[in-house]
């Protein structure tokens, strides 16, 4: 690398070179003019001659002398020269290339790349190769190609040293950075106009200025969305500086004074207390103070100032302080105020006892409260603790739903039983609804109270009822189910006997008498006594089946679905599990009644073509389930009507045995009949 700079100088050999070349002459000018006079002065005119030639050698001598002790003296003067060039262009060179900051030299004209150090090449991702056969517009990104333009030509024509920036450079795989140029000018292998750059990357600087921007933007947008300014108080000089949003609040400008300007915008009323609390703060305290400032247009603003004391390490005091807009929050405090005068007035004319309680105690009572717990006015509850109106049996509980209120965990309850007590110490049964409410700025706990002694009354009293007419529905079903099995039996061994014998009596009178009057009549007695015995058998097995008491509630079904769907076009499809051991007899009669009913709608109602049936018993109960492919009903409706006595019947001997029955239909498509009743039931 050789480079100079670009001045046109005289190198310091051709400068000794020429002071040498005019000393010789001024010499021999004045050798030759002062020799010969001073020969025509002092020698003889014979030996003029003489002394003139030996005067020529005598010069030319000394002047050869001198010439060659003057041209040793410049050599070695233009090799020290040449040394202290070479070192210098090395230390430059070193300097260049282990320099830690990006430097390259470029061509003025064409800005083609002609030497670039290795930060370069680290920097910005080229080889040293690919450098070489780049210009400056390539480390340029090309929305700022026009940007680079006019910059360049700026800038080209400034000889001296140039910085700027920072410019936006990209690298080799498109990174953006942002460079600070410094710039001079110098002589590069042998071109006439280059520049060295040094590039400086300050991406991370130039960042940290944006985000500072962007915070400070951001400070001034949060400020003027929440209506909050700044402040400072100088003590020696007593001028307010204001932020611009604090200028907005009390349209004041910035540097007024604090003893005219802002006592000028606040409220004269507020103008005492302002100045005793700036006074406190320069004692030390910390300044809380609300204010109102009036506007050139009469609006009153309101103002939170906060501010505290700040001394600097020469002593000089500044109060520094915020100011912030509460004039919407004064706005909510009034509306507030009014709706909780509303609230009270409104919960005073409530029918249901009302009660506020904070950290144990009553707060706020309204008349039905009063009344309701044996008080002569509500203010003589006021004061008073809550749990003196909690029963013992309900204290625990009712702690422990308050103090999850209170904590947050429960948002609102719904109307929870409890047992409470009057001031005279009578319990009664009470509904209680407990929220969480905020009353006259302080956290409370509202509950709405509701007394339900005598609802509970009648609920057990309607229940003891229901049990009874339970109990009895039960006797009369056992009594029914009685009564047909002593019917059953008598129709089949009494009346079915008779029969039998009537009909073996004709019979055999028909063999013996001869006259066929008699033995048509004998005939036609035997049909007769032979289709009563059919029905008697019949009616027997429809009250009473042999076949449930002997062989149990599989082979009693079997039977009753065998004899009711022969000939009449129906086909089923049976899946009755064998229970074995035996349920308890009253379980068996009553799936079997809710199946004989079910059958019997089926084949009354349905027109059903086909039947399917199961008998399961799993988890210590029994389910019946019967489903067919008829006409299906609106279950909800026929419940409503209370004209269906079957569906009643089937589910009062379901629920007897604390049982359930359910039954889904739909219209066109079928019923769904499911029986399911616990063995443990009694």
């Amino acid at each position: 690398m050789s480079v100079s700079t670009k001045q046109p100088v005289v190198s310091v050999s051709q400068r000794n070179a020429r002071r040498i070349a005019f000393i010789y002459v001024a010499i021999g000018l004045a050798w030759i003019t002062g020799s010969d006079r001073l020969v025509d002065a002092i020698v003889a005119q014979s030996h003029v001659a003489v002394v003139q030639m030996l005067k020529g050698y005598a010069y030319v001598f000394l002047t050869g002398y001198a010439l060659y002790a003057a041209i040793v003296r410049l050599l070695i003067f233009s090799r020290e020269t040449q040394r202290r060039l070479k070192e210098s262009e090395n230390a430059y060179r070193t300097l260049f290339e282990s320099h830690p900051n990006p430097m390259f030299i470029y061509d003025c004209e064409t800005l083609r790349f002609l030497a670039v150090n290795q930060a370069t090449i680290d920097k910005y991702g080229f080889s040293r190769a690919e450098f070489v056969t780049m210009t400056l517009r390539d480390i340029r990104p090309p929305e700022l190609q026009e940007e680079f333009t006019r910059a360049f030509n700026a800038h080209k024509y400034f000889d001296e040293f140039i910085a700027y920036g920072p410019v936006r450079h990209w690298t080799k795989d498109r990174r953006l950075l942002d460079m600070q140029i410094t710039s001079n000018t110098l002589q590069f292998a042998g071109s006439s106009q280059a520049r060295v750059v040094l590039a400086q990357d300050v991406s991370e600087r130039v960042r940290a200025e944006h985000e500072l921007i962007k915070s400070r933007h951001d400070l001034k947008e949060a400020q003027r969305i929440a209506q909050l300014g700044s402040w400072t108080i100088d003590h020696r000089s007593g001028v307010m500086s204001l932020s611009e949003q604090m200028q907005r609040l009390i349209v004041l400008n910035a540097d007024s004074q604090v003893s005219d300007a802002l006592f000028q915008r606040v409220h004269p009323d507020d103008r005492a207390a302002l100045q005793q609390a700036y006074e406190r703060a320069w004692q030390g305290s910390s300044l809380y103070l609300e204010v109102r400032t009036l506007r050139d247009d009469g609006e009153i603003v309101h103002l939170l100032l906060r501010g505290e004391l700040s001394v600097d390490a020469d002593g000089s005091k500044q109060l520094i302080g915020t100011a912030l807009n509460i004039s919407m929050r004064k706005q909510h405090e009034r509306k507030m105020q009014q709706s909780e005068l509303q609230y009270r007035q409104l919960v005073d004319l409530l029918p249901e006892a009302v009660l506020i309680h904070n950290e144990g105690r009553v707060t706020f009572a309204n008349p039905a409260a009063a009344t309701l717990f044996g008080a002569a006015r509500a203010s003589d509850m006021l004061g008073a603790e809550v749990e003196h109106f909690i029963a013992v049996p309900s204290k625990a509980d009712a702690q422990a739903r308050f103090l999850s209120l209170q904590r947050g965990l429960v948002a609102e309850t719904g109307f929870q039983e409890r047992l409470l007590k009057k001031i005279d110490g009578e319990v009664f049964t009470a509904e209680i609804a407990a929220q969480f409410v905020m009353l006259d700025g302080n956290q409370c706990i509202q509950a709405v109270v509701r007394d339900i002694s005598q609802q509970k009354k009648m609920q057990t009293d309607l229940q003891l009822a229901n049990e009874r007419l339970l109990h009895l529905s039960a006797h009369m079903v056992e009594a029914g189910e009685s009564e047909r099995r002593q019917l059953s039996r008598e129709l089949h061994d009494d009346l079915g006997q008779a029969l039998t014998f009537i009909k073996m009596t004709a019979a055999w009178l028909r063999r013996r008498l001869p006259d066929p009057d008699i033995a048509e009549r004998l005939t036609q007695i035997n049909s007769v006594a032979g289709d009563a015995l059919e029905k008697v058998r019949n009616l027997a097995l429809a009250l009473r089946p042999a076949q449930l008491d002997a062989l149990g509630l599989k082979a009693a079904i079997e039977e009753h679905l065998h004899r009711f769907c022969a000939g009449s076009g129906v086909s089923y499809t049976m899946q009755l599990q064998e229970l074995s051991p035996r349920p308890q007899p009253a379980l068996e009669i009553a799936l079997f009644r809710i199946f004989q009913e079910a059958l019997t709608n089926i084949f009354r109602h349905s027109g059903a073509n086909f039947i399917e049936l199961s008998l399961t018993r799993r988890d210590a109960a029994i389910t019946l389930r019967i489903v067919d492919d008829g006409s299906g009903f609106d279950v909800a409706a026929a419940s409503a009507r209370g004209e269906s006595l079957g569906l009643h019947t089937m589910t009062e001997r379901a629920q007897q045995l604390h049982g359930s029955l359910q039954l889904h239909s739909v219209a066109g498509v079928g019923t769904e009949l499911i029986a399911l009743i616990p063995e443990e039931s009694e």
